[in-house]
């Protein structure tokens, strides 16, 4: 999962960078390099929602190619899994409860840390997968690719 950003070069040779599907994740730095590493970071951390948060933020828009002013932003997968969650379950519009239920969860507490930052073992995500075969979850590891 990447986020795109437009990047602006100023007279001085610093950089700044914008999201364009995210237009409010903004950061600046000394040199291209430096920049990338803080759109990491600034990424992760304006993605990463507060336990009891009720925001959905957009998913990255695939129809957008990288060129000279536009780069791409991997997401961390502790974070892309939860998000790629919460929005499966309100597209599918399904309630905690009712997506708990079809994975087959004990409780609705054990979905909600789905949509939380966390690692879920390999046994829930493959419940994950069964309940929801077209669960996108390629998606969530494509920062290491």
């Amino acid at each position: 999962m990447k986020y795109h950003f437009t990047l602006h070069a100023e007279e001085n040779g610093r950089y700044w960078a914008e999201g364009i599907e995210l237009p409010r994740c903004v950061t600046q730095g000394e040199t291209l390099q430096e920049l990338k590493e803080h759109l990491k970071d600034v990424l992760n951390l304006y993605l990463d929602e507060p336990k009891g948060s009720h925001v959905t933020f957009p998913l990255p828009d695939e129809s957008i190619e990288e060129n000279d002013s536009i780069i791409s932003i991997p997401v961390d997968s502790k974070i892309a899994f939860p998000l790629m969650m919460k929005n499966f379950r309100l597209q599918n519009k399904l309630t905690q409860e009712q997506a708990q239920r079809i994975i087959g969860l004990a409780n609705r507490n054990s979905y909600v840390r789905l949509e939380n930052t966390g690692n879920p073992t390999l046994e829930t995500l493959d419940r994950v997968v069964q309940a929801f075969p077209d669960f996108p979850i390629a998606k969530c590891f494509s920062a290491r690719v």
